[in-house]
Order: C-alpha cells, then sequence, then structure tokens
C-alpha cells in the first residue's frame, strides 16, 4: 500500500533583536514541528534578502525601546513573504512556555496562514501577534437587538441624544469637519491592502477615513508615515482634540478607542481592558456609525478572526455601507468573510476595485 506523503513542515525564518527572544521562539517552534531556517537579528535588509525558496513565513519580533526609522516599514511591505509582526513587549515573558495563550495563539496564528512554498505566491502582512476569537462559523453570534443596544450605549453615554445625522451634518458644515467618515480595517496581510486602497484613491474624494489596524504597539506612527508616501491622502497618527476632515486617514492607537465630539474632534478614550482585538474594529464601526449614521461606512480588508462583524451589524442597522476585500487578494480572509456571512456586504473586490466602487459613489 502506498504511503501518504509527509506534508511539509512549515519553514520559519526568525528576525529578533534579543538573543533570547530567538532562543525562545526556536525552542517553542522546534516543538510545534516547525522548521526554523534562520534566526538572527535586525539589520538592513534583513527582511528583503529572505526569499520564498528558503522559507515560508517570516516572525519579526522588534525591541521596542529601539527607535527603528521608516525604512523598515518599506522591507515589510515589499517583503516577498509573509510577516507576522510580534509585539515583544507582550510575549518576552511568556515565549518560552510552550502552554501559554501567547504562544499558543502565535502556533495557530503561524499554522493557519503559513503555506509551502509550493503553494501560490503570499503577500505582506504586518500583525501583531494577539488571541484570536473563535473562526468556526457555527460560532453564537450577538443577536441584532443585542447589537442595537451596544449603539444605543454609546448613542446615551457619549454623543447625547441630539447627536443625530441631520443635525450633525449642518453644524459639521459650521465647523468644516468632515460629513462623511469611512473606517479601514484589517488585521493580517491590511497594510499591503490599505496602501493598494489608499494609492487608488483621488486626493479630491471627500471623505475621511479611519484606519483600524491590528498592529504592534508603538508602530502606528511609522505605519501612518509609510501609508502617507502612498496616498494623496493626508495620513496621521489619532490624536486628542484633532479635527477630521475630508481627505485625512487617521490610524487608531493600539490601546485607545477614537471617538468623535459634537465639533467632528477626535476624542481618545481608554479601550475595553478585556478586549481580545487591539485596536477594536468592530468598536471603531459602531462608533463612527452611532455618530455619523448614513454619512458612514466600513471596508473589512484582509484580517484572521472575526473583528468586525458586530460593526457590520450596526453599520447596517444605521443605514452605512459596508464592503468587504475579497478573499482571493486577501492574505487570509477570516474577517471579510465573517463580515459576509452577516449578510450586509454590498461589495467585495481587490483594494483597486473597491477604491473605484467607493469613487462612484460621489462621481469624482
Amino acid at each position: 500500500m502506498m504511503e501518504a506523503a509527509e506534508k511539509p513542515r512549515l519553514r520559519v525564518s526568525i528576525i529578533s533583536d534579543s538573543a533570547q527572544q530567538r532562543s525562545n521562539l526556536l525552542s517553542l517552534f522546534q516543538s510545534s514541528d516547525m522548521h526554523v531556517v534562520m534566526d538572527g537579528s535586525f539589520k538592513e535588509h534583513s527582511i528583503e534578502d529572505i526569499h520564498p525558496e528558503e522559507a515560508d513565513v517570516v516572525v519579526l519580533d522588534l525591541d521596542d525601546e529601539v527607535d527603528y526609522d521608516l525604512e523598515i516599514f518599506d522591507e515589510i511591505l515589499n517583503s516577498k513573504l509573509p510577516v507576522i509582526f510580534n509585539d515583544s513587549a507582550v510575549s518576552r515573558d511568556y515565549s518560552a512556555d510552550k502552554n501559554s495563550p501567547w504562544a499558543k495563539s502565535l502556533i495557530n496564528k503561524l499554522l493557519s496562514m503559513g503555506k509551502p512554498a509550493t503553494s501560490k505566491a503570499t503577500t505582506e502582512v504586518v500583525a501583531e501577534v494577539q488571541p484570536e476569537a473563535e473562526t468556526s462559523e457555527q460560532g453564537v453570534e450577538p443577536e441584532e437587538d443585542a447589537v442595537l443596544e451596544m449603539a444605543e450605549a454609546v448613542d446615551k453615554d457619549v454623543l447625547q441624544p441630539e447627536e443625530r445625522n441631520v443635525e450633525m451634518v449642518r453644524r459639521h458644515s459650521l465647523y468644516n469637519a468632515a460629513r462623511q467618515v469611512w473606517v479601514l480595517g484589517s488585521s493580517i496581510g491590511g497594510p499591503q491592502a490599505i496602501r493598494r486602497f489608499l494609492g487608488a484613491i483621488p486626493g479630491n474624494l471627500p471623505i475621511a477615513f479611519v484606519l483600524a489596524q491590528h498592529i504592534g504597539k508603538g508602530f502606528e506612527e511609522l505605519l501612518a508615515r509609510q501609508l502617507d508616501r502612498s496616498s494623496e491622502f493626508d495620513v496621521m497618527y489619532a490624536e486628542s482634540g484633532h479635527q477630521l476632515r475630508h481627505r485625512q486617514v487617521v490610524i487608531t492607537p493600539v490601546n485607545k478607542r477614537v471617538l468623535v465630539d459634537k465639533r467632528g474632534c477626535l476624542l481618545l478614550k481608554p479601550a475595553d481592558p478585556d478586549g481580545i482585538y487591539t485596536p477594536s474594529i468592530d468598536a471603531a464601526m459602531i462608533d463612527m456609525a452611532v455618530h455619523y449614521g448614513k454619512m458612514s461606512g466600513a471596508i473589512i480588508f484582509s484580517g484572521m478572526g472575526r473583528d468586525g462583524m458586530q460593526g457590520c451589524r450596526v453599520m447596517a442597522a444605521r443605514g452605512a455601507t459596508v464592503l468587504a476585500q475579497d478573499a482571493g487578494t486577501c492574505v487570509v480572509s477570516g474577517m471579510p468573510d465573517a463580515a459576509r456571512r452577516c449578510g450586509v456586504v454590498s461589495f467585495s473586490g481587490t483594494p483597486e476595485q473597491l477604491a473605484e466602487k467607493l469613487v462612484e459613489r460621489f462621481n469624482v
């Protein structure tokens, strides 16, 4: 009887400035039947020099105390391999313990996204390693009434009852604040897709974006600077008091929740300490849907897990539009697929097709 072909082991390349962390990760991956093809510290071109013939995925572990420059994001976004961006501050105490929730999350993420080199080419990934929600289609979803109650709570506690769409448009006109605000939600594979999307958006489009990207703490500003070079929009890191205007992209801080006050100015509040995802795409979508109603919208890009499902339901209930990246162009299609299962996604496409669809709405 012919023996079944042995399944290829996932080939992992480790890049970390900490020798101890490299040792911990090496032990973790080898105990999980992965093949570590390289481990070393970060140097210029260290990511670019790794080819698909040599590895299947790169685990990048950067030191929060080191001031890395913008070129690191160029290397990540131009990588020929998927790159898992690990938040070392979270993991240094846990990476030696393969039974810790952090270690299990990282292993599951690698096994879920990793593909042998003989499979179709993958694209770039930037993501913070963090616990993911269950992705089973049989998972219990929140009832619509419960989700709407969540939105009403935001209405009452944050925005006040009188802040409704019609009056808000009048008030925003007086203050020259943005009237059309869309949330961009992404995780693994998101930065590359977002860069392609923003690169296809014309600079005169009368809209503002709030980007909620799962990424390591402390690197949101670097991401903003890198995306700013690829877009006609002004891409910036969210700061309290900043008035959100059209032709701007504001990146949500990892540990903050971005709200908008009656003047259209940003208000940063602490994120839910018990939340699974940082930042929460659900929270960003709910907050913008409650504040802007039909004048809001959302696009769910590549990512793992189900962050954004509750937000999609609230967006739809408020009359807002939800779009999603098509599965074929995602590194991991879990998040857009979950959004589609809600039945509220009106269009799916490539990042460029999503930009074209949005431009059609404004006839510019």
